[in-house]
């Protein structure tokens, strides 16, 4: 049986993600080959309040660290209502 557990905290903007699990992080190759992450620094692109934001990932064995600047409350409010508005009839 696999054990994932994660924590997530947000300090004024910035978001700290700390996951620990069971087994090895990996990625799916073009050619549906596993690589597997022993030490990995990098970062994911993710569209967040409609802008790409860049968010730090560093995996050591089963711990993976993920850290960014989050948008300011202001606009994640006006994101979300507006997406609320445009999603109801």
């Amino acid at each position: 049986m696999a054990f994932k557990k994660k924590v997530s905290k947000l300090f004024g903007r910035l978001y700290l993600s700390l996951k620990v699990e069971s087994s090895l992080s990996y990625v799916v190759g073009k050619k549906g080959d596993h690589r597997y992450h022993f030490f990995h620094v990098g970062y994911d692109v993710r569209n967040v309040c409609g802008k790409d934001k860049k968010i730090f990932v560093c995996t050591m064995l089963f711990v993976t660290l993920h850290a960014c600047i989050t948008p300011s409350k202001k606009k994640m409010i006006e994101f979300y209502s507006d997406a609320e508005n445009r999603t109801n009839y």
